[in-house]
């Protein structure tokens, strides 16, 4: 599966490396140094190898000079880290093909290795032994548009079941993130509302602020709490973490709870196929691109519509890409 460049504020996974999913929590949210360790249940659109994906992200903002970061798992797995100089942000993961697997690789001591001007290592303990698979939420399912529907117009609105069993408004875990990725390199993400207090997500529906690029496309939406976040676990003390020699990182780190936790969630991402010929906007649906679309399109102009090929209201730059494509549709 292609790269994927998401968001929680914000949140980017990455699936570059085979079952690899990469998660970075804040957009430079803080300036402390810190941790995030995170484990997702995931389904066989997205990975049909992996079934569970884990995550880590060490954060360094502090520290000067940092050219490579690595950890070593509980069973001795060195894992070196893919790095963002602009928020000291280094992150990596792995898959597995079921939780029994994921637990011997994560439980045990790690240790956490970083080059730099100055130096370190710091270890902690994760007590992942116990992990099970009633710890994670099911994956979200009867998402919309399904895996390799074709024809799905650009302006789609995506839709799923939650699969928390808990009611909207109850203080259960909520939408994570969602995003769309392109084959042509565009991605659209949007976090949940309940976050940062400014987004529009719903509880089983999403709307993006653009249409979505023609051609492959991948959806994904992902669940989870977010302790260090909004302070709502879904984790039991068989995730916690004690930390032993940390120079950088420590509980401080996050304040709602008295170690770092390992996060739980589950996800579902599909691939899908967007109309190849967005510009025959004109409703004929005739396969050619032409007067009646050139019609449709200025009767469209300035509004969004069926002619409104970016997203951002018919304008000049549809116009431009509606000639450019004159003609049979490929």
């Amino acid at each position: 599966m292609k790269k994927l460049i998401c968001a929680v504020t914000v949140l980017a996974v990455s699936t570059a490396q085979a079952g690899v999913v990469r998660v970075n929590v804040g957009n430079c949210p803080r300036p402390s140094n810190y941790v995030n360790l995170y484990a997702l249940r995931v389904d066989g659109f997205c990975c049909p190898v992996e079934e569970f994906l884990f995550g880590i992200d060490v954060v360094v903002p502090g520290v000067a000079g940092v050219s490579d970061v690595a950890v070593e798992t509980g069973d001795g797995t060195v894992l070196a880290l893919l790095g963002d100089d602009d928020c000291g942000v280094w992150s990596g993961g792995l898959g597995f093909p079921d939780v029994v697997a994921m637990r011997a690789v994560l439980d045990g001591a790690w240790t956490v290795i970083i080059t730099a001007t100055s130096s370190s290592t710091s270890t902690f303990v994760l007590n992942a032994a116990q992990l099970g698979d009633s710890d994670f939420f099911a994956t979200p399912t009867r998402v919309d548009p399904a895996n390799d529907e074709t024809g799905v117009p650009a302006d789609v609105v995506f839709a799923w079941n939650d699969p928390t069993g808990t009611p909207p408004g109850d203080g259960g875990p909520d939408v994570l993130f969602v995003f769309v990725d392109s084959d042509i390199g565009i991605g659209i993400v949007q976090e949940d509302d309940s976050i940062n207090g400014t987004l529009s997500i719903t509880d089983t529906t999403w709307d993006p602020p653009m249409n979505v690029p023609p051609g492959q496309d991948e959806f994904g939406v992902f669940y989870a709490d977010l302790p260090c976040l909004v302070g709502r676990l879904n984790v039991t003390p068989r995730g916690s973490v004690t930390w032993d020699d940390s120079p950088l990182f420590g509980p401080s780190a996050c304040p709602t709870s008295p170690t770092p936790l390992l996060v739980l969630g589950s996800g579902t991402i599909v691939g899908f196929d967007v109309d190849v010929c967005p510009w025959n906007c004109g409703g004929d649906n005739d396969g050619n691109v032409g007067i009646v679309d050139f019609l449709a399109l200025l009767s469209q102009w300035g509004s969004p519509g069926s002619c409104d090929f970016d997203g951002g209201g018919v304008g000049i730059v549809d116009f431009l890409a509606l000639l450019a494509n004159w003609g049979a549709c490929p």
